[in-house]
């Protein structure tokens, strides 16, 4: 009967409203609680099921409403057998907060192990003569040195900072 109601058995049929309409008669009563729900769902948004019925060209809203109806039918199902959907939630902030502190706390345990080996590097480069930017930057590229974000080192204003801090250390 559905499928006659939708048109998809052949020929759409000459009252599509009323096989609809006759389906969901039949439907809301047939002893199958799934099929029942869904037929529920459907009779509660029945203006946007006979729309959707009786317009020949795809309408975004009507099949929104569809979705909605069918989503909302089995969650109902669902719940009414036991699922349970979610959990609690109520710890969430505080998990977020620990984890945000957590990987700050990494990062700047890297960052600081990566500024101790590059303030080393700077030092030997230094007592090897090297003193403009330029030259520590091409002499951190020839040893194979990157930025934190694995660039080449370049005389830049971020970088100058990182060799100056990195010759006081």
């Amino acid at each position: 009967m559905l499928v006659r109601a939708y048109g998809l058995g052949g020929d759409r049929p000459k009252n599509p409203v009323g096989e609809f309409d006759r389906w969901l008669l039949e439907t809301r009563n047939c002893g199958v609680a799934a099929l029942e729900t869904f037929a529920t769902g459907l009779a509660q948004d029945g203006t946007t099921v006979r729309a959707a019925l009786t317009t020949s060209w795809s309408n975004a809203q009507a099949e929104r409403k569809m979705i909605s109806v069918r989503t909302k039918a089995a969650l109902a199902a669902a719940k009414e057998r036991g699922v349970k959907l979610s959990g609690p939630t109520h710890h969430l902030p505080a998990q977020a907060s620990r984890a945000a502190a957590a990987s700050a706390s990494v990062q700047s345990a890297g960052a600081s192990r990566r500024a101790e080996e590059l303030a080393r590097d700077i030092a030997e480069l230094r007592a090897e003569g090297a003193t403009a930017l330029r030259e520590l930057a091409a002499s951190l590229d020839r040893r194979g040195l990157t930025t934190s974000r694995g660039a080449t080192w370049a005389d830049t204003p971020s970088n100058r900072h990182a060799c100056s801090s990195g010759a006081r250390m």
